[in-house]
């Protein structure tokens, strides 16, 4: 019996120790073990690393310079802003320039089109409105179920003048 239990114990233990499918476990997250930190510390050194290398190419550009007799510009004659700017000989090509103007042109075209199915659509809704008026004017009938032929008369000289103007 008491076998039972260890066993049982020990599959338990091994459990929280895994949790398959439910990310770290709490020892580990008490301890801080949970593997991202490693990763974050090694990105660290090399952005650290980066900036170090960068710092000492500038230094080495600028002593090149006093070599050669150029000076680097002074930004300004402030104690505070003690920055040294060299000029820009050429302005680098903005690499997604294409893209940014065939994008514009893209919904240069997107607005085209929607403003004309806008004003097709508008156009229907007309035709349609005056078509129901149309139709509800030659429907329109007496008490004795005759039509109104005020509204006939009328219908047929907009014909005519709709078939004159051209």
């Amino acid at each position: 019996y008491q076998m039972k239990e260890n066993q049982q114990s020990s599959k338990v233990d091994k459990v929280n120790k895994r949790m398959p499918n439910k990310g770290i476990s709490l020892e580990r997250f008490a301890n801080g073990k949970n593997g991202s930190s490693a990763a974050y510390e090694k990105r660290k050194q090399v952005l650290r690393r980066k900036s170090f290398k960068k710092a000492d190419l500038k230094r080495k550009y600028s002593k090149l310079l006093q070599i050669e007799g150029l000076q680097p510009k002074l930004v300004s004659e402030e104690p505070k802003a003690n920055k040294i700017t060299y000029q820009k000989t050429q302005h680098r090509p903005d690499p997604f320039k294409a893209a940014k103007k065939k994008r514009i042109e893209l919904e240069k075209a997107r607005e085209e089109k929607a403003k004309e199915i806008r004003e097709l659509q508008r156009q229907r809704e007309e035709k349609i409105s005056l078509k129901r008026q149309r139709q509800r004017a030659m429907n329109e009938r007496t008490k004795s179920g005759q039509p109104i032929m005020k509204n006939r008369i009328m219908d047929l000289l907009q014909k005519i003048e709709k078939s004159n103007i051209p």
